[in-house]
């Protein structure tokens, strides 16, 4: 392939020379605008996908931070709980010490006690062992007394009685009188004298026991911890302290358990709201109802987005084909701003037939003061505002006519921050649309990403998209909801023009027979 390159070379010189060609080849200059458009893109790929990733890493750096700072919480707590429970260790150690002293203290006292009346009892016992002694020396004694004179036997006669019988103490403590009684079995004679049959005592002269007695509990305090399970006391306080062995105390502090339930609760959503009006008269529109949030969420708890099954919900209406040609009804109130695509790969025709698009669109809106606004701006490489919202239909028609191809780039983010800016500058008291037309995918995707979801904080966005460079997921994600009424694609630039009336009855509620 080289030698023939060379050789023919080599041929066209020596024809020069010999006056074989009377003049030099010459060549048309290529156009470049397509690909200018193309390799602008692709850097823009580039640097976009670079932003992304310093975007995660930011967001997994931040995920970190959350997870660190959320696992602090959860170790300082548990700290907290340790701490708590070290604290009731203690506080029970220090407890089972004092009463095993005192039950030693009162081992020992009963050690005592129990000493004491063990020689009282037995004191008592030789006593009375020495009074029956005295009574049996006594009888023997008489025994023999009787048998050295016989005739006393006669004369001395036992008065026979029963064991003492007691009585009831008739107290149950600090003292009291216990009365003793006997009868008599056998009296000799009516003039013998018989032993005393009723005696008295004291008895049960021990103090009486005096029960604890407190007051009532106060009222509970408040719990230590609202959710993840906190602790709740009440206090009494005692008024007399148990004597003698009386009841003793119940406890003066009480503890429950209380804010059991989770830290992290989920949102409460409200009931559905009504059906809205329907956002189309032709074409099959939709009605949208929603769940607004009565009750945000706690900690870590979760809730469905605004734009989520649970929160809303769609259905279609008016799903009669619109007429052939129609127009906005006169009393529709917005503003309108039209965003053209310039960049290379457009070309001049295409750009013909955007023009035309515009031209038609704008004709079908009726542009008038307190009635519908509109504004026109043109990108490429570089975004320019073409029309500033005006309420003359004549201006706006007389600038999209005069506007020249620009070649370039295509700077969609550029030129959705103007529109945005457009929108800011309009009334605030009327809908604003802002409807892009273009052939391809913009330049900065993560750029315009960020500018598409700003202007649709302030408007809706509507794409009316040519051809198949165009990324259709990427703009129905971007267009607004729902994407059938805000999205479509037409093959080539001719398609735009049957596409006019899709767009009027997309964007205008009410519509009229043009």
């Amino acid at each position: 392939g080289g030698m023939k390159t060379i050789m023919h070379v080599k041929h066209r010189h020596h024809q020069r020379q010999h006056g074989e060609l009377k003049c030099a080849a010459t060549e048309d200059k290529p156009t470049c605008d397509a690909l200018v458009d193309s390799m602008a893109t692709v850097q823009g790929n580039v640097r976009d996908a670079a932003d992304e990733l310093r975007i995660r890493l930011a967001k997994a750096d931040t995920n970190c931070e959350q997870i660190r700072a959320a696992k602090t919480v959860d170790m300082r707590d548990t700290r907290e709980r340790l701490d708590d429970f070290n604290t009731m260790l203690a506080d029970a150690s220090a407890q089972s010490t004092v009463d095993a002293t005192a039950l030693n203290s009162k081992e020992e006292e009963y050690k005592e006690i129990k000493g004491a009346v063990d020689k009282g009892v037995g004191a008592c016992w030789a006593k009375m062992k020495s009074v029956e002694n005295t009574i049996e020396a006594a009888l023997k004694l008489r025994e023999e007394i009787f048998k050295a004179d016989s005739s006393l036997a006669s004369k001395v006669k036992e008065c026979e009685v029963t064991k003492w019988i007691r009585g009831p103490c008739s107290a149950s403590c600090n003292g009291g009188v216990q009365t003793l009684k006997r009868e008599v079995i056998a009296k000799p004679s009516a003039d013998a004298k018989c032993p005393v049959l009723e005696v008295t005592r004291k008895c049960n002269m021990r103090a009486c026991p005096v029960d604890c007695k407190m007051t009532q509990f106060g009222p509970w305090s408040q719990c230590t911890k609202s959710c993840g399970g906190g602790v709740q006391t009440r206090s009494r306080t005692i008024e007399q302290a148990p004597l003698h062995g009386g009841m003793p105390c119940g406890e003066p502090v009480v503890q429950r358990v209380c804010g059991v339930k989770s830290c992290d609760e989920d949102c409460k959503l409200a009931s559905w709201t009504e059906w809205t009006g329907c956002t189309k008269q032709c074409n099959r529109g939709h009605q949208e109802r929603y769940r607004h949030v009565a009750r945000s969420t706690i900690g870590q708890g979760s809730c469905p987005s605004a734009t989520s099954l649970q929160r809303r919900q769609l259905r279609h209406c008016n799903p009669d084909k619109c007429k052939e040609k129609i127009k906005c009804d006169e009393n529709s109130e917005r503003d309108v701003v039209l965003v053209l695509d310039s960049s290379g790969s457009v070309g001049i025709a295409g750009y013909e037939m955007i023009k035309k698009y515009a031209v038609e669109v704008a004709t079908a809106l009726p542009v008038a003061t307190n009635v519908t606004h509109l504004g026109v701006i043109a990108y490429a490489t570089n975004a320019t505002v073409a029309q500033t919202l005006t309420d003359k239909k004549a201006d706006a028609l007389s600038t999209i006519n005069g506007l020249k191809w620009i070649r370039g780039g295509t700077n969609l983010a550029a030129a959705l921050s103007l529109a945005r800016q457009m929108v800011a500058t309009g009334r605030c008291t009327v809908p604003a649309t802002v409807i892009v037309v273009t052939d391809g995918m913009p330049m900065r995707k993560l750029l315009a990403a960020t500018e598409v979801s700003r202007v649709k904080e302030k408007a809706r966005l509507y794409f009316a998209t040519v051809g198949l460079a165009v990324n259709k997921g990427i703009y129905k994600q971007w267009s607004s909801w729902p994407p059938s009424e805000n999205f479509w694609n037409v093959p080539n630039f001719g398609g735009l023009l049957t596409h006019v009336n899709t767009t009027v009855a997309d964007i205008c509620p009410k519509v009229v027979d043009a």
